[in-house]
């Protein structure tokens, strides 16, 4: 029986390596020159080993029981180390409304005049300073209107003696994320993809994410096709066929048993495909990805490390938002370099930092980390720069399917989206985890199980 699977991202090359070794004839088809999707570790020129930087996924929280799980089955268990994000370092910046201060001091950041005052007041402007470090404009701007005013008039109920002094924003978050899950319906999801990206407990990989994608696919070797672009599905006979495009404008026609598709829609509802029903085309012309942008800066010296920064975020409240640091603790060279995550946009923010031309982009970008890192400014400080922009990336044309877009939660489940059992769905926009490799690679074993007839 042979199956084809479309996509040679995670999902795609994880449900590969599990049909190989149920022995399946399988054959993998990706439009890109390299695999992996949206994990993409950049590598600057360097003599070193630890110039690169997170172009697409950069963190695993401990509770992905499966991509764990990989890793290990892979050997890259070893190079496991903390990811140090957003409020984990004292020292990191916050820029909102025009004020810089350190993490530490970051309520005055986000304080608002009100009727209480006391702790009640601090926890109100702690959980803003999360919800304004995290969330897209969109979502900044429902929770200032629509969910903070609930959340006041809770803690205006409250007796001063009522709650503890508060010992951080996050901390506060954590506390209370029960009670914002329940004030506003169309907030709890937000405040569970936010728990989870400042979950406790997250990881990433010494030499980039990139190595758990490039293990896989040396286990399936000529098995994968790049450079191939899918241009037609047809899924009305007994045997599927899938017609393709190479690089240089040849066309060929593979024929399928079963197929595993791991387009991403956003590209999928470009593709011409026969044998969906109009409510099963309705849904992948539907289901809205995220914008995001990222940039890294080879910086000839760690400068932000002269201010007692070493690894963690800062943020701020302009088109660049997040800023990420290398680790300290997990650089092993002796080279003075770093990469810094100069800006990690999504949302509102990506967009407007997407219609500016390179030079503009990098500009801006600039200006504004130079707010609380002038050393940016010096002229030889950046030696390289490299964006991506998701949402004009060829085979992407978004970031990932969130629940933080037009309020659309990821479906559970696709597996009504096959028709004549020829068809099966796979990625990250299948899950419930939107957005993660974990939700990439649960939709890829189940979609395994649908061909295979067997539970992993």
């Amino acid at each position: 029986m042979t199956v084809v699977v479309l996509g040679a991202g995670i999902a795609g090359l994880v449900a590969g390596c599990e049909l190989t070794r149920l022995g399946y004839n399988v054959r993998i088809v990706e439009a890109d020159g390299r695999v992996g999707g949206r994990i993409f570790t950049h590598h600057f020129q360097c003599e070193c080993s630890d110039s690169y930087g997170e172009l697409g996924a950069m963190r695993i929280p401990s509770s992905h029981k499966s991509t764990l799980r990989y890793i290990e089955e892979v050997n890259l268990q070893d190079r496991l180390i903390p990811f140090r994000g957003l409020f984990t370092e004292p020292d990191g910046i916050v820029d909102f409304s025009g004020h810089v201060s350190r993490f530490r001091n970051a309520r005055e950041a986000a304080r608002r005049v009100g009727a209480i005052h006391d702790h009640r007041l601090a926890y109100l402007s702690d959980i803003r300073v999360v919800v304004h470090a995290v969330c897209p404009p969109h979502l900044r701007h429902y929770y200032d209107t629509n969910v903070e005013p609930l959340v006041a008039r809770i803690l205006e109920s409250l007796r001063p003696g009522d709650i503890d002094e508060p010992i951080g924003s996050l901390s506060v978050f954590r506390r209370l994320a029960p009670f914002l899950r329940q004030v506003d319906n169309e907030f709890k999801v937000v405040v569970d993809d936010i728990l989870l990206e400042l979950s406790e407990e997250i990881y990433t990989l010494r030499g980039g994410l990139s190595l758990l994608p490039e293990s896989l696919a040396l286990r399936l070797g000529s098995r994968i096709t790049r450079n191939v672009r899918v241009t037609g599905i047809n899924c009305t006979d007994e045997v599927a066929e899938i017609a393709m495009r190479d690089e240089g404008g040849r066309a060929s026609v593979l024929k399928a048993d079963r197929i595993i598709c791991t387009i991403p829609f956003s590209i999928l509802r470009h593709i011409f495909i026969t044998g969906l029903s109009e409510r099963q085309i309705q849904r992948v012309q539907a289901l809205p990805y995220s914008p995001a942008s990222k940039t890294l800066l080879h910086c000839r010296t760690r400068f932000w490390e002269r201010r007692g920064i070493r690894g963690g975020g800062s943020v701020n409240d302009r088109w660049s938002r997040q800023i990420f640091y290398p680790d300290s603790k997990s650089i092993k060279s002796s080279c003075t370099c770093g990469v810094l995550l100069a800006s990690y946009a999504i949302g509102g923010d990506a967009l407007q930092l997407g219609n500016l031309e390179e030079q503009e982009r990098n500009s801006v970008i600039t200006a504004e980390l130079a707010r609380f890192h002038p050393e940016i400014l010096s002229p030889d400080a950046v030696l390289s720069w490299k964006t991506m922009d998701w949402n004009e990336h060829r085979f992407s044309r978004g970031a990932y399917a969130s629940a933080w877009v037009d309020k659309h939660i990821p479906f559970e489940s696709l597996h009504d989206l096959t028709p004549e059992r020829l068809l099966t769905f796979a990625g990250e926009h299948c899950s419930t985890l939107g957005g993660w490799i974990e939700g990439a690679i649960k939709s890829a074993l189940t979609s395994v199980e649908d061909v295979a007839g067997a539970r992993l």
